[in-house]
């Protein structure tokens, strides 16, 4: 009687067995069968092989792959986020409205509840939109100038910081008021003595 492992047949090639070996059979896609076979190419080695190494390298390694899928979520996300600013014009349009939308539908609430009667949905209730209407315009004005005051804090000139943190500025080059501010920020790491910024 024979035994058919592979540590008992003569080797053909290949790295020599540390370990029996034993078949695993499964099945893939055309592209990823085309794309093991290319990286097998590549590597020199057989397919098999190549399908082992990258097995084993997952588990040896699963720092690789944590780090591989954190980086694609990653790029999904800043895909999909420049897709909607790009839907609203960029960045400062896709802020407003978002903030609009959701005055939108806290007031669209605020309009079923004032008229629970109403047996059409809102968009053909007049006295819902004429409550919109009402409620939104004000809104709108005020989204838009709190927008522009949270911008314009985060492109905040180094003078205007600095006046903000109580620094004098007076005959100070750009450079002499950066390492002021530096030096307020390290003397108070956790923010203490620094006025709100907000």
């Amino acid at each position: 009687m024979t035994d058919d492992t592979e540590e008992s047949r003569p080797q053909r090639g290949g790295r020599p067995p540390s370990k029996k070996r034993g078949k695993f059979a499964f099945r893939v896609t055309a592209d990823l069968r085309e794309k093991l076979e290319a990286s097998a190419e590549a590597s020199g080695r057989p397919v098999s092989e190549e399908i082992e190494a990258r097995l084993e390298a997952s588990y040896r390694d699963p720092e690789i792959v944590h780090r591989t899928s954190e980086r694609a979520i990653r790029d999904t996300v800043f895909s999909v986020l420049e897709d909607q600013y790009r839907d609203f014009g960029g960045y400062d349009g896709y802020k407003i409205s978002k903030w609009f939308g959701k005055s939108f539908s806290e007031r669209l609430k605020e309009a079923n509840d004032a008229y629970p009667d109403s047996t059409v949905p809102w968009y053909r209730d007049e006295r819902k939109i004429a409550y919109l209407n009402e409620k939104i315009n004000p809104i709108a004005k005020i989204i838009i100038e709190s927008y522009v005051n949270g911008r314009r804090q985060e492109d905040l000139t180094l003078e205007e910081l600095a006046w903000r943190l109580n620094i004098p500025t007076f005959g100070q080059s750009q450079e002499q008021i950066r390492q002021r501010i530096i030096h307020f920020i390290q003397q108070n790491p956790n923010g203490e003595n620094s006025p709100e910024l907000l």
